[in-house]
C-alpha cells in the first residue's frame, strides 16, 4: 500500500507539473493529474518502467487534445515534467554522500518531491521572463532537445536494468554521451539554419515594406503634383 502511495505521488508530481509549467493553474487538470497518478501507480507494478513510457506519450495526447497546446510545448511541457522529478531524485541521491547524510527511503522521497518542486517552480520562471517558449524560431530546437533528452534517458535506464556488470554500464554511459552529444549538434544545426532562414526573411519583408512605403510616397507626390497643376489652371 506504501508502494501505491509514494507511486502515486511521484506521477501525481509528473502529471501536474506537466500540466502547470506552460500554463495557469487550472483544478481541471488537478482532478486528472491525481486520476491519473493512481492509475499509472497500478500499471507500474504490472510493468514497472514501461508504464512511464506509457505516461509520457499519455501526457503528450493530453496536453494536445485536453489542453489544446501546440505540438511543441505538448512535448516540452511533457518530457521536462518526467525529467525534473527524475532529476530531482538523482540530486537528492547524489548530494547526501557529499554531506555525509545517510537518508531512508522515506526520507530521500521527501527530499526528492521539495527538489522537484524548487526546480519546477525555477523552470516555470524561466519560462515566465523569458520570450523563449513564444518564439516559433526557438520552440522546434527546444522541443527536440527535450524530447530527445527524455527518450534517450529512457533507454539509457532501460538498458540499466539488464547490466551485468561494470564495463556494460560504462558502455551505456558512453553511447549516452555520444547520442547526446550528437543530438545537441543537430539541434544547434538547425537553430542556425532556422535563424538565418528567418533573418533572410525578415530581412525580405522590410525591403518589401520600404518599397511599399516608397510606392505610397510617390503616389501621394503624384496626387499633390496634379493637385497643384489643377489650381495652376484654373488660376
Amino acid at each position: 500500500m506504501i508502494t501505491i502511495i509514494l507511486l502515486s505521488v511521484q506521477y501525481f508530481l509528473m502529471c501536474s507539473l506537466s500540466f502547470r509549467i506552460l500554463r495557469e493553474k487550472n483544478r481541471k487538470f488537478i482532478v486528472l493529474s491525481v486520476i491519473s497518478a493512481v492509475i499509472f501507480s497500478l500499471v507500474y507494478l504490472q510493468f514497472e518502467l514501461f508504464a512511464t513510457g506509457l505516461l509520457w506519450v499519455y501526457l503528450i495526447a493530453m496536453n494536445f487534445f485536453v489542453a489544446k497546446s501546440t505540438v511543441h510545448k505538448s512535448l516540452i511541457s511533457s518530457s521536462s515534467a518526467i525529467l525534473i522529478v527524475i532529476f530531482s531524485d538523482y540530486l537528492t541521491l547524489f548530494i547526501n554522500p557529499m554531506f555525509n547524510v545517510n537518508v531512508g527511503e522515506y526520507t530521500r522521497f521527501f527530499y526528492t518531491v521539495i527538489v522537484a518542486l524548487l526546480l519546477s517552480f525555477a523552470f516555470r520562471k524561466l519560462v515566465n521572463t523569458t520570450s523563449l517558449f513564444e518564439n516559433d524560431l526557438y520552440m522546434p530546437m527546444i522541443s527536440l532537445i527535450a524530447t530527445g533528452t527524455f527518450l534517450i534517458h529512457f533507454i539509457v535506464i532501460t538498458m540499466e536494468r539488464h547490466v551485468t556488470n561494470q564495463r556494460e554500464m560504462e558502455m551505456i554511459n558512453s553511447y549516452f554521451v555520444i547520442v547526446y552529444s550528437l543530438l545537441s549538434l543537430f539541434s544547434a544545426s538547425i537553430f542556425v539554419f532556422s535563424a538565418r532562414k528567418y533573418y533572410k526573411n525578415k530581412e525580405i519583408e522590410n525591403y518589401l515594406h520600404y518599397l511599399k512605403q516608397y510606392a505610397t510616397d510617390i503616389e501621394k507626390s503624384i496626387v499633390t503634383f496634379e493637385h497643384l497643376n489643377t489650381i495652376i489652371r484654373i488660376c
